[in-house]
């Protein structure tokens, strides 16, 4: 059975009330043989139609033209048959099958064929006859077909040109009810021929009753509900059958006393796709026919003398059951979907019926219960329910993702505002570029407001199942000129960098998830996610990986210009706080004199805010440098414990006023292959945050060991931690974990943000792990030698 997504290419109207419907399908995607049927599913509905968004019809074309499936169907009320009938040419539909086997016979057998189709139960025939005529030469093939009204029968000129052309062919048309001298008249030797029987289950009923009067044997017979309706449109209404055809005696005839139910037609008819059983007025079954064996796999006597609970799945509530119980004891006939569950604890569905059957005094004897198999559909409509549910959370998450860039860019505008009232000092003309920017900043502003990213949803087979409109604005073409099975192909060609973006693709396919910041089409710039979602369910295929193209031009433009404006004013300010800071430390040594109490403390203030302002000069630089790729870097090789007891004594007296208490082990022979001095960078911010945000006592733990390569380096407190909220901000620039707003501390938020740049460039890596109000653990891996150049 194939799943396939394929677009409306032709639709026409072919009779009164009645159209026929093309869908475009890729050559060798869709497969079927002549009479089966398709199962049509519709993303949306113009308006809601109580039975569902999907509907089963008979396929009327060739097999062999499988890039074309065509359908064919009368008009009703259905908002469903109104919405494909309405829908534009192109739009996308799914279609799943093919279903049936209702096909003619595939052997060397001679034996003629009869069809005969009433209204549009022509549709499985015309595929059929479509290929016998030219395959099978030898095969004599006689179609009846039966219709109201001359106005309401479709293909005529079709199947009497095809008549004319091909001996074995033959057509006998009529309007109104066919009947047993018809037949016998259009037919000679009736008891010799195979019949096939196609139309509404009325029409099939009658013609089964004509055949039985022609005593044709019912094993030449091989009927059809219209394809694209199934059991569960045989619309018969069990009160029809109870009080039409049966009374309390004839139950008891038909089914108690092992009548053989071929007797009375309708009930044959019932009888090969319908499960049908009779119970007394408690609910204990009396008679059930093959058919619920079938599906129940229970054996006759595991059923006769027990009630329906044997059957109950626990799935419905006990009001549900009541509600049944209340409507049928009343006299009414109650009519629902119920789940049920078989011998071997797998579940079916069934459109039940059941009405009371009452005896000569007006009460109820028995209670007949019919029920229509509705699993099929049941299941369909689970899937489709559960494809939207994941549509539906992947467009949330693609919303989400856009919030979270707005926030981002205007926290990245109002730094660069922050940066631009402190520059004030910078001369006339790189004030003039800070007008420049801001301007820049409001027309970015005004794009990002309305930007929306370009999205590609594909299946567990690499299949796409959406686009929205923004892809087709970033590839510069209208839906018609890019079809699905290409999008992912033309994304590929739209980058200057396309080989890798087709390597990112196959690597998406396989499972991994992840994100280039910068790709490039001309001269614009594009940030591009590649997702992979585990799936939920692996026997039901879901959209569980997707693509999301960002043109982030704009954006990136504005950081170089930041990047640029930073180490202009970090460059600038550097000198003269040197110079500040070297002052400053001259009069607090009294290098010119005595100082009181009060200039200590003034001049003790003003050393700590000019060494506060020159490390974040510093981090502002090292920033630059990382963003440009310019961080200095000479690896050698460095033995840990050095660094560690050195930074330690520095930070000696410090963590005593803390009174945070450190142990360090951390084994002698452990040497790492990186820069002394951004190992030391690295090492000592870690330090320092964990006394400066330890407990009060405090307790803080460095230890080290080696793993394989790589030399394990962990910091750990029992400080304030970090929320659970905010772990994944905890890297970014300028951020600082919301619970330290209380702490005496303070800090630019860059820290974290360069230590972990400079351990991914000494190829290392950096995590954390941490609960609020119960410390912090930071785990480092350093490379324990050279790393190989990729070739």
């Amino acid at each position: 059975m194939s799943r396939i997504i394929t677009t409306i290419s032709d639709r026409r109207k072919i009779a009164k009330d009645t159209y026929e419907v093309t869908f475009k399908c890729v050559e060798g995607e869709f497969h079927f043989t002549p009479g089966q049927y398709v199962e049509v599913i519709l993303p949306d509905l113009l308006q809601a139609d109580t039975k569902g968004s999907s509907r089963f019809f008979s396929i009327t074309s060739k097999p062999d033209d499988n890039q074309n499936i065509s359908v064919a169907f009368r008009m009703s009320d259905s908002n469903f048959k109104k919405t494909l009938v309405d829908k534009e040419l192109g739009s996308q539909v799914m279609l799943r099958g093919p279903f049936g086997d209702f096909s003619l016979p595939n052997d060397d057998t001679k034996i003629p064929v009869v069809l005969l189709a009433g209204g549009i139960g022509i549709a499985p025939f015309l595929s059929m006859i479509r290929c016998a005529v030219e395959r099978l030469p030898e095969q004599s093939i006689t179609l009846i077909y039966a219709n109201s009204k001359v106005e309401r029968a479709v293909y005529v000129d079709e199947l009497k040109a095809l008549s004319d052309k091909y001996q074995n062919f033959t057509l006998i048309l009529k309007y109104g009810y066919i009947d047993p001298s018809f037949v016998k008249r259009s037919v000679n030797n009736q008891q010799n021929c195979l019949w096939f029987i196609c139309g509404t289950p009325m029409f099939v009923h009658n013609a089964k009753y004509i055949l039985g009067e022609l005593t044709v044997d019912h094993k030449q017979i091989k009927y059809h509900i219209q394809a694209g309706y199934g059991e569960r449109h045989l619309q018969i209404d069990s009160r029809e059958i109870s009080h039409k055809y049966f009374n309390s005696k004839e139950i008891e005839s038909y089914f108690l006393n092992g009548v053989n139910v071929s007797s009375n037609p309708l009930l044959e008819v019932l009888s090969q796709s319908v499960l049908i059983s009779v119970s007394d007025p408690n609910g204990i079954i009396l008679y059930v026919n093959d058919y619920v064996l079938n599906i129940t796999q229970y054996r006759r006597e595991d059923l006769v003398g027990k009630n329906y609970n044997i059957l109950n799945s626990g799935y419905h509530p006990p009001d549900f059951f009541q509600t049944m119980w209340e409507t049928i004891k009343s006299g009414r006939s109650w009519r629902g979907e119920v789940r049920n569950v078989a011998k071997d604890g797998s579940f079916f569905w069934v459109d039940t019926i059941i009405s009371p059957i009452f005896d000569d005094d007006g009460q109820i004897k028995y209670y007949l219960t019919i029920r229509f198999t509705i699993t099929d559909e049941k299941r369909a409509e689970e899937e489709l329910h559960q494809k939207t549910e994941m549509l539906q959370t992947t467009l949330e998450q693609m919303r989400v993702r856009e919030v979270e860039l707005e926030k981002i860019k205007k926290a990245t505008l109002n730094i660069l505002e922050d940066l631009d009232e402190e520059k004030r000092v910078v001369e006339k003309k790189v004030e003039q570029r800070t007008l420049e920017l801001q301007f820049e900043k409001a027309k970015i502003l005004q794009v990002t407001s309305n930007m929306k990213a370009g999205a590609i949803l594909l299946d567990g087979e690499g299949k796409v199942e959406f686009v929205n409109r923004r892809v087709y604005e970033i590839l510069k073409v209208s839906p018609a000129e890019a079809p699905l099975d290409r999008i992912v192909s033309m994304l590929c060609e739209h980058f200057d960098e396309k080989d890798r973006v087709c390597a990112n693709v196959e690597r998406m396919l396989k499972g991994e998830s992840f994100m280039e910041p910068e790709l490039t089409s001309g001269s614009r710039i594009y940030e591009v996610y590649f997702q992979f979602l585990e799936e939920q369910n692996a026997a039901i295929p879901t959209a569980d990986r997707f693509i999301l193209v960002y043109d982030v031009t704009e954006t990136k433009l504005l950081e170089r210009s930041k990047s640029e404006l930073v180490a202009i004013a970090s460059h600038q300010l550097r000198t003269p706080l040197t110079a500040m800071r070297g002052n400053v430390e001259l009069l607090m040594d009294e290098s010119y004199g005595p100082l009181n109490v009060d200039q200590k403390e003034l001049l003790s203030d003003m050393d700590i805010s000019t060494n506060r302002l020159i490390s974040m000069v510093n981090d502002m630089l090292d920033i630059t440098k990382i963003e440009k790729g310019t961080l200095d870097m000479d690896p050698e090789d460095v033995v840990l414990k050095e660094v560690i007891d050195s930074i330690c004594e520095d930070f000696s007296d410090y963590a005593r006023r803390r009174e945070v208490v450190v142990s360090i082990n951390v084994p002698k022979n452990i040497s790492v292959f990186v820069d002394r001095s951004r190992v030391r960078q690295v090492l000592q911010n870690l330090i320092d945050n964990a006394i400066k945000y330890g407990g009060r006592p405090g307790k803080l733990e460095i230890e080290a060991m080696l793993d394989g390569d790589y030399a394990l380096v962990t910091v750990k407190d029992n400080g304030i931690g970090i929320p659970k909220t905010e772990h994944s901000r905890i890297f970014g620039r300028f951020y600082r974990a919301s619970n330290t707003s209380n702490s005496s501390s303070s800090g630019s938020g860059l820290g974290l943000y360069i230590v972990r740049s400079i351990v991914e460039q000494l190829g290392g890596k950096i995590w954390f792990e941490s609960d609020e109000g119960e410390g912090t653990k930071f785990s480092i891996n350093l490379p324990t030698k050279k790393i190989a150049e990729p070739g």
